[in-house]
């Protein structure tokens, strides 16, 4: 059995070329420290509390090169199969679970 960090690294970050993407278990590398952009929550600065205990929600930092790199793969085919991108494109409604139509912002669906 592989970690979801050696699985991220194999399926995602090699293959894409995502150099400067990082699945964070522990502490954050004291080098990409002086890099990060600062976050808070509720007026405190969390910039390098340990985000791993929300694993995959959370673990995952970047670059904004990285970024624009995965978006682009992802949103021409080179991440998903065609199948799951038409998943992923399809609005289903929260109450139901059907597919719909996205009528306002205000609306209650997921992609």
């Amino acid at each position: 059995r592989k970690s979801m960090q050696e699985n991220l690294q194999q399926q995602f970050f090699t293959p894409l070329h995502l150099i400067h993407t990082y699945y964070v278990t522990t502490k954050l590398p004291i080098q990409l420290k002086p890099n990060l952009v600062h976050g808070y929550f509720k007026d405190k600065d969390i910039t390098s509390e340990n985000s791993s205990v929300w694993q995959a929600a959370a673990s995952v930092i970047s670059t904004t090169h990285d970024m624009a790199l995965w978006f682009h793969d992802l949103m021409n085919g080179k991440v998903l199969s065609s199948k799951s991108e038409t998943l992923m494109t399809t609005w289903l409604s929260t109450q139901s679970g059907e597919p719909m139509q996205l009528q306002s912002p205000n609306g209650m669906a997921y992609g």
